[in-house]
């Protein structure tokens, strides 16, 4: 990955769980999201082989051990992030290292690749490979889900919001990478806010209602075209290894 080492190294503690974060809460908070966002994609067979590139500290890895997949494991370039999953958590499917090395050594092992809040870390020549690696990897009729920040937001916020991102994404550049690494794209979502309670309901009926609606009117006007139509500040996308049929 891009950036500063120190960065990476201290990755836990300096940005994804500082001190002071109830862990607790943005662990059930982060299991709502997956549930909600990401687990529709998931491949119904619970028995399917699954892996998360850059698992950090293993939120997503517990969300989808309480979904049911017990089949699953991770890989992350940081040894403090692996450490949480391993120590605080309990994780045992967890593993340190280079994602690139890690996919190349499993050729065609996966029915399932998640890259979520990954891609928008890496340098160019790097997204490539990994992307490349991730299609290698994964068995005929595989897929990889990806989200990442989406370049159309308002004040694309989340792309500046760690040190250590260094782009955003649309549909196209997306549909572009896929592309160019083999993979076939199959659909693209928007991260519809997340909340609960009263909250949450009329956050997610102001974004449907009012704000989405007139983005996707300005984005007309100035530009002619709505550019895929998803201004949420992450957009979720999945890809297929489509190049033969699948096995199951």
């Amino acid at each position: 990955m891009s950036g500063d080492t120190d960065l990476y190294r201290r990755y836990t503690t300096t940005t994804a769980l500082p001190p002071g974060t109830d862990a607790d809460a943005v662990l059930a908070w982060s299991r709502r999201y997956f549930a909600a966002h990401v687990a529709p994609h998931l491949p119904p067979d619970r028995s399917a082989a699954v892996a998360e590139i850059g698992c950090g500290w293993g939120r997503n890895l517990a969300a989808l051990a309480a979904a049911g997949y017990a089949n699953a494991e991770g890989v992350d370039a940081s040894a403090e992030q692996v450490a949480h999953a391993r120590d605080v958590l309990r994780l045992t499917n967890v593993a340190h290292g280079d994602a690139v090395a890690w996919l190349e050594a499993r050729p065609g092992r996966y029915d399932c690749l998640l890259a979520l809040d990954v891609l928008e870390h890496l340098e160019t020549g790097a997204l490539v490979a990994t992307t490349r690696a991730a299609r290698a990897a994964l068995r005929p009729g595989g897929r990889l889900i990806v989200q990442a920040p989406n370049a159309l937001a308002p004040l694309t916020p989340l792309r500046h919001a760690d040190l250590t991102h260094v782009r955003a994404f649309t549909v196209g550049s997306l549909t572009q990478l896929f592309r160019a690494t083999g993979l076939t794209p199959r659909l693209f979502r928007e991260a519809a806010p997340h909340g609960r309670g009263l909250a949450g309901v009329t956050r997610r009926l102001l974004w449907k209602g009012a704000l989405r609606p007139l983005l996707h009117a300005w984005m007309l006007a100035a530009n002619g075209d709505a550019m895929g139509g998803i201004y949420t500040a992450n957009v979720i996308a999945v890809a297929e290894r489509a190049d033969e049929l699948s096995p199951r």
